[in-house]
């Protein structure tokens, strides 16, 4: 399964210098509030989109659902000129890629692609390809160049069209159609001035480069499933059935999966009373009850055990704080059955049991150390800016590398409580 194994920002809110984050097959990232763990999953969730090089569109790829970063103004760092997003990949067609975003002249709202580089393996050695546009000789037409391994070449961006370069690579180079229809004549006839047999040789090269030699995904390589970080409206009766228990075996494999982390035995579907829809019925050991009538864990965790049960191959799940109104024990075996399942995962978390969890996964043999990275979010002195920390962990499930601030405030209150 292809993973993105670094992500690094800057510029991007409180991230001013760039921050480089080292990711797991799990990925825990912890630390107080308002330290930017939901914009690094943002961040991750856009970049995903964009090595994928699929179904690409002119969309601002921040501003989905559930993340909803806005505008240009509202992602870049307060007084910066543009921001930073790039990583690196194991097991992905590309080695790494990085991007230059700013404000565009013709798109105001949305941040626009001033720069990619892609990196990956040639036939001889690492490659490179990297396009940039240039608005400084004529904002209206401004000029997009690209240095390859063996040439450089510049043109009118009019001449690529007004999108975005990503978008430009998934749609018009994918199906081969490239500037002047690939062809040196055509070239020739729509330049205003004569080309030189030094751009024809080099524009011979680009096109060359671009119909064989730049590789790009062959399909979706990244599967992020982002879930929101509140359940839906929680019903005593429903006009039809929620989607999650419309299917009747998926409904058997959640049951299969609410049962083992000691949700319930059973849910069920039935028709309310007084023909007011149906109701959600949550079988337990005390008996059958209403879902508004259980613990509220029950429901919170319901979209996300929906979400693993149908995922029809490995997937990479972005998740907001899946504790939340959930017992220890459960946490611990939520955490438990992501690391025996096939999946990715990356997870913004205020729980111990969770990351103790995975731990003891790590000690237990379930998780391999580098499996599981855990990234320490801490804003400077100052308060001004977010500092990201690799925490590593070895074989028998110790961190190492923790920042001197780590776990300091429930150690400090570990130490009241024992009046020392």
């Amino acid at each position: 399964m292809a993973r993105i194994c670094e992500l690094s920002l800057g510029n991007i809110r409180s991230f001013g210098s760039v921050q480089c984050a080292r990711l797991g097959r799990v990925t825990v990232l912890v630390g107080e509030n308002s330290v930017a763990k939901s914009t690094f999953l943002g961040c991750y969730n856009a970049f995903a989109s964009l090595s994928n090089l699929v179904e690409l569109s002119n969309d601002n790829p921040f501003d989905v659902s559930p993340f909803f970063m806005g505008s240009y103004d509202t992602i870049a760092r307060s007084g910066t000129t543009g921001f930073t997003l790039g990583g690196r990949y194991d097991d992905h067609i590309h080695s790494e890629t990085h991007y230059l975003f700013g404000r565009s002249k013709r798109f105001e709202e949305r941040p626009y692609e001033k720069e990619v580089t892609i990196a990956f393996r040639g036939s001889q050695s690492l490659s490179r390809v990297r396009i940039y546009i240039d608005y400084q000789n004529d904002a209206s037409n401004p000029r997009i160049s690209f240095e390859g391994p063996s040439f450089e070449f510049g043109m009118g961006w009019a001449e690529v069209s007004y999108v975005p370069i990503s978008t430009w690579l998934a749609r018009n180079v994918r199906q081969g159609f490239l500037p002047y229809n690939g062809d040196r004549t055509t070239l020739a006839k729509r330049r205003e001035s004569d080309v030189t047999p030094n751009e024809i040789a080099e524009f011979t090269k680009f096109i060359n480069f671009f119909r064989s030699e730049i590789p790009l995904p062959s399909e979706r390589c990244f599967r992020v499933r982002a879930l929101p970080p509140s359940p839906p409206f929680r019903q005593r009766y429903y006009s039809e059935s929620p989607k999650y228990l419309i299917d009747a075996n998926e409904r058997e494999r959640i049951d299969t999966v609410g049962s083992s982390l000691g949700l319930w035995q059973r849910l069920d579907v039935h028709e309310a009373p007084h023909e007011a829809g149906v109701e959600v019925l949550v079988t337990t050991a005390s008996g059958s009850h209403n879902l508004v009538d259980v613990g509220y864990g029950i429901h919170a965790l319901l979209p996300l055990v929906h979400a693993l049960v149908v995922a029809d191959a490995p997937s990479i799940f972005l998740l907001q704080q899946p504790e939340v109104n959930v017992h220890p024990v459960t946490q611990a075996k939520l955490a438990q059955y992501m690391a025996e399942s096939p999946h990715d995962y990356i997870i913004e978390t205020h729980s111990d049991h969770l990351v103790d969890r995975f731990r003891l996964c790590v000690m237990d043999g379930i998780l391999q150390p580098d499996d599981l990275a855990i990234l320490y979010f801490e804003k400077t002195e100052d308060g001004t800016e977010t500092k990201i920390y690799n925490i590593r962990v070895d074989s028998y499930g110790n961190v190492l590398d923790t920042p001197p601030n780590y776990r300091e405030f429930f150690l400090n209150e570990t130490e009241r409580l024992l009046g020392l």
